[in-house]
């Protein structure tokens, strides 16, 4: 505990740190008394008992994945703010002073934070307890690892991996956008926040989330199974997106990522990639171009122009609800790919 408050102190300054210690983190969102009613299908999520937990996520859809999990009070801390992308952003010191101070880290692996990986491999908090996406999800990328990152930044060059695995060997991300991997997600979740109740000598508590665990894999299934049936009318149909988020639920759900707008995040695409854009659109016979509101969409509203196709949005981080962020794409996907 000494370790993490120096650490602490050390990002951030004495005086926001004192501050801290009294309240909330900044910019950290508080789980609400009574049952969970995240958007989507089915009944609420049940309330969890215990003291409050401090918890710190690295992407806003991992707060909705989570915040149904923790008891009454509890903290949840998003590090890369909604609208932001992921892909190369820079935290502030008081967002790593919140990562030190967490009871439970949550974030995604596969080189998609490399600094919260390094930080929390660097600064081993005693008590503070971690979840790798992609470790609970059981993927690996090219050199064996899940959580253990390199440089940050990947690029997407191909379109026809499996598994999510691209052209070039480097594996999709972007795991929150597949359900069936959100709920291999939960009992990790749960396990590590059972352990910190038990830490705290809350370890009663453990049934209350069971049953909030169980709920939420309940409702992710709702999820799945509302893109199977509202997605099959048109299998095998391709659809273009401003980067390559969307391809693990385009291969789940029967769909066909033709070309991206943002081969890479960090960089804007050279006038040789927006015209192979174009030309991919008029072979597939792309109806609508999905823009993200991460990202600008001066370049993908050219493409749009030239090859005469509909603009429609595409939401891969949300605001911190992953069921309406799901619900909200699921509805673009449908009525961008019905356009005539």
């Amino acid at each position: 505990m000494i370790r993490r408050q120096r650490l602490a102190a050390l990002l951030i300054g004495p005086g926001m740190f004192a501050a801290m210690a009294m309240g909330q983190q900044p910019g950290s969102v508080p789980v609400m008394p009574g049952a969970h009613a995240p958007a989507g299908p089915g009944a609420a999520i049940p309330g969890v008992r215990g003291p409050a937990l401090r918890v710190a996520v690295s992407i806003a859809p991992l707060e909705g994945l989570v915040k149904p999990l923790l008891p009454e009070g509890s903290s949840v801390t998003v590090l890369v703010p909604p609208g932001r992308s992921e892909h190369g952003y820079e935290f502030t010191p008081a967002e790593l002073a919140a990562l030190a101070q967490a009871d439970l880290v949550v974030y995604v692996g596969l080189n998609l934070e490399p600094k919260v990986a390094a930080i929390i491999e660097r600064h081993d908090s005693p008590g503070q307890r971690v979840v790798c996406f992609a470790e609970a999800a059981g993927i690996r990328d090219e050199a064996g690892g899940a959580g253990r990152e390199g440089p940050g930044g990947h690029a997407h060059e191909g379109h026809e991996g499996h598994g999510g695995e691209e052209e070039d060997g480097r594996i999709d991300p972007h795991l929150w956008l597949d359900p069936s991997l959100c709920e291999k997600l939960v009992p990790s979740v749960a396990a590590q926040v059972k352990a910190g109740l038990a830490a705290k000598g809350a370890g009663d508590a453990a049934g209350t989330v069971d049953a909030a665990a169980a709920a939420m894999e309940a409702k992710i299934r709702e999820t799945d199974e509302a893109w199977r049936a509202a997605l099959a009318p048109f299998a095998g149909r391709a659809i273009v997106t401003h980067h390559d988020a969307f391809s693990r639920p385009a291969e789940r759900y029967g769909l066909k990522v033709a070309a991206v707008v943002r081969p890479i995040e960090t960089a804007d695409p050279s006038p040789a990639q927006l015209v192979g854009v174009i030309e991919a659109i008029r072979r597939e016979h792309v109806l609508t171009l999905f823009v993200e509101p991460q990202f600008n969409a001066k370049a993908a509203e050219r493409i749009g122009q030239a090859a005469q196709i509909n603009i429609a949005k595409l939401d891969p981080l949300g605001d911190g609800d992953w069921f309406k962020m799901m619900k909200g794409n699921l509805e673009a996907l449908t009525n961008g790919l019905g356009e005539k």
